[in-house]
C-alpha cells in the first residue's frame, strides 16, 4: 500500500505506469481464442489430471517427470470443464501415441480451462514484478524493469502456453519478495523471522514446480550470512576452535551465534516441508521423479559440467529474445556489473549482485538447462534489475555518466520510446510471441527464421478437419495435431512410422 501511495502522488509516474499496465495486460490476453496446443502438452495435461484419478505409480512419473505441483494446478484448471477424463488411468507412462485417443477431445473440449492457470499466474507474475521492482529499485529503475517484463516475449510467450514455468516465476517472484523483506528488516525482530519463512515457503512451492530453482537456496544462503555476518565469524570461530586450528584466534568476533543457526535451520525445514507437499509427504517419491529425470528424460539439462561459454547463453536466454534497446542497455551493463566487484554496495546492489552472481555460477555449472529461455527466466530478474540501476540516482548511472540535468524530461522522453516499440513487438507476434532480435539474430545460422511449427496444432488440425476425405490420411505432424483431428489415428501413425523405420533405417 505504501508503494501505491508513494505512485499516486507522482501523477507523471502514475499515468506512464497505468498505461504499461493496461498494455501489459492487454497483450497477455490478446488473441486468447487462437491459443492451442504445443508439443510438451502430451505430457504436462495428462501429469495433471492424473491427480483427480486412480493410477498405479505415481503421477510425475507420467509424463517428462517434473516436480508435480504445477501440473497439477494445470490439472485443476482442465477439471473445471467438467469433461470426463477417467480415461487418462489407461496411459502408460512416458508412452504419448495413444494420449489423442484416451482423451485428446475431452482436452480440446477444455481447452480454455487447461490454459486459465497460466493466464491468471501470467497476471499475477506482472504484478509480483510490480511490487518487487519498486520494493527493491528506485522510481525510474523500477519503471525500467516494469516495463521490461510487461512486453518480454519470452515471459509472454509462457504466460498463455501450457507449461508450468510461469507458475515456477509466481512462487520464484514471491521467494525473492519475502527475501528482500527479510534483508532489510530490523535484525532479532518477529518480522523478520516471519518474511524468511514466507520465502522458505514459496521456495519450496518452486522447487516443487520445477528442479531447475533449487539453486537460489544458495542465494538464500548468502543473504542471511550477508545479514549476519558477525555471527557467522562467530560461529566459525567456535568451529575452528573444536578443531583446534590456530586460525580461530585470528577471528575477532564474540557475538552469539545463536540466532543465525535458529534461522537457517528454520528456513530449511520450512523449505524442505513445503517442497515435500506436492509429492504427499514422500521423499521416494521426489526422488523417483528427480532420478527418473536425471537419468531418462532430460538427462542433459541436469548434467553437472563447467561450461565458460557465457556469451552464448547470454545470446540465447536473453539477447536473441529480446528487442534492439534491451541489448544496448545490457552492453552498458557489463562495466556496471565489474565495477560492483570494486565499490562498497548498499543492501539492494547487493541483493541483485549476489542474485547476478548465482545466476553466473548456475550457468557455469548447468549451462545446457539455462540455456532455455524458459528456464533461465527467473535468473533474469536480476540481470534486468542491473540493467534497471543505469536509470538510478548514483554516480555510475546514465543520467550522470552524460550530465544530464532534466532527468525526467530524458527518462519520460525515453520510456515512452521505449514502451510504445517493446508494446508493436509483443503485438505484432501475438499470440505466439516467437521474436528474434534483429540486431544480433544474424550471429547465428537461421537465428533469424522464427519457427512456429511447435504452435501449429490447433491451425493444422482445424484445416485438416475441413479438408480430408474419410479415406485420406495424413503424417509429419506433431503428436498435438491428432488431439484436434484422427484422434484414433495417432497410435496407427506412430506404430506405421517405426515399422518404416525398421525397415527403411529412416523415419518416413
Amino acid at each position: 500500500m505504501r508503494i501505491l501511495s508513494k505512485i499516486k502522488k507522482n501523477k507523471l509516474i502514475f499515468t506512464i505506469l497505468l498505461i504499461i499496465f493496461l498494455l501489459g495486460m492487454f497483450v497477455r490476453l490478446d488473441n486468447y481464442n487462437e491459443v492451442g496446443l504445443w508439443n510438451d502438452d502430451e505430457s504436462t495435461i495428462p501429469s495433471g489430471l492424473l491427480w483427480f484419478y486412480s493410477y498405479s505409480e505415481f503421477p510425475g512419473l507420467s509424463g517428462v517427470s517434473e516436480p508435480p505441483l504445477g501440473n497439477l494446478i494445470i490439472g485443476a484448471g482442465c477439471m473445471l470443464s467438467g469433461e470426463d477424463f477417467s480415461d487418462v488411468s489407461k496411459m502408460s507412462p512416458t508412452f504419448y501415441p495413444d494420449r489423442a485417443a484416451l482423451m485428446g477431445q475431452q482436452i480440446v473440449n477444455a481447452g480454455t480451462y487447461c490454459h486459465l492457470p497460466l493466464y491468471l499466474f501470467g497476471i499475477l507474475f506482472f504484478i509480483i514484478i510490480f511490487i518487487l521492482a519498486f520494493s527493491i529499485l528506485e522510481k525510474y529503475s523500477a519503471i525500467f524493469a516494469v516495463s521490461f517484463f510487461a512486453f518480454y516475449p519470452n515471459l509472454l510467450r509462457y504466460s498463455r502456453w501450457i507449461h508450468v514455468d510461469v507458475i515456477l516465476y509466481v512462487f520464484t517472484g514471491l521467494f525473492l519478495l519475502f527475501l528482500w523483506r527479510f534483508y532489510i528488516t530490523k535484525k532479532n525482530s518477529k518480522k523478520e523471522l516471519t518474511n524468511l519463512l514466507i520465502s522458505a515457503l514459496f521456495l519450496g512451492l518452486a522447487s516443487a514446480t520445477k528442479f531447475s530453482i533449487g539453486s537460489f537456496t544458495i542465494f538464500t544462503f548468502f543473504i542471511i550470512l550477508d545479514k549476519y555476518k558477525q555471527e557467522f565469524f562467530s560461529l566459525s570461530k567456535k568451529i575452528l576452535k573444536i578443531l583446534k586450528l590456530e586460525i580461530a584466534n585470528k577471528i575477532k568476533s564474540n557475538i552469539n551465534f545463536k540466532r543465525l543457526i535458529y534461522l537457517l535451520i528454520l528456513f530449511f525445514l520450512i523449505f524442505t516441508v513445503f517442497f515435500l507437499i506436492p509429492f504427499k509427504f514422500n521423499p521416494a517419491n521426489a526422488y523417483d521423479v528427480y532420478h527418473k529425470y536425471t537419468t531418462v528424460t532430460s538427462p542433459k539439462f541436469a548434467d553437472i559440467y563447467f561450461d565458460f561459454n557465457l556469451p552464448r547463453i547470454f545470446y540465447h536466454t536473453f539477447l536473441l529474445g529480446s528487442n534492439i534497446i534491451d541489448a544496448l542497455i545490457f552492453l552498458l551493463t557489463i562495466p556496471l556489473f565489474i565495477y560492483f566487484f570494486f565499490i562498497k554496495k548498499d543492501k539492494k546492489e547487493k541483493f541483485v549482485f549476489y542474485a547476478i552472481i548465482l545466476f553466473l555460477i548456475s550457468a557455469f555449472l548447468f549451462s545446457q538447462a539455462l540455456d532455455m529461455p524458459r528456464i533461465s527466466l527467473p535468473y533474469i530478474i536480476s540481470l534486468v534489475f542491473l540493467m534497471s540501476f543505469l536509470f538510478s540516482n548514483k554516480k555510475y548511472s546514465i543520467f550522470n555518466i552524460l550530465k544530464i540535468k532534466k532527468k525526467k524530461l530524458f527518462f519520460t522522453f525515453f520510456i515512452l520510446i521505449y514502451i510504445i516499440y517493446a508494446f508493436s513487438i509483443a503485438l505484432s507476434s501475438s499470440p505466439y510471441f516467437v521474436t528474434k532480435n534483429p540486431a544480433v539474430c544474424h550471429f547465428k545460422e537461421d537465428g533469424c527464421i522464427k519457427n512456429l511449427n511447435l504452435y501449429s496444432a490447433k491451425a493444422t488440425g482445424t484445416y485438416l478437419n475441413n479438408t480430408l476425405k474419410d479415406n485420406e490420411t495424413f503424417t509429419g505432424m506433431v503428436g498435438t495435431t491428432y488431439f484436434y483431428t484422427r484422434q484414433t489415428e495417432g497410435f496407427s501413425s506412430w506404430y506405421f512410422d517405426e515399422f518404416f523405420n525398421q525397415k527403411v533405417n529412416r523415419y518416413p
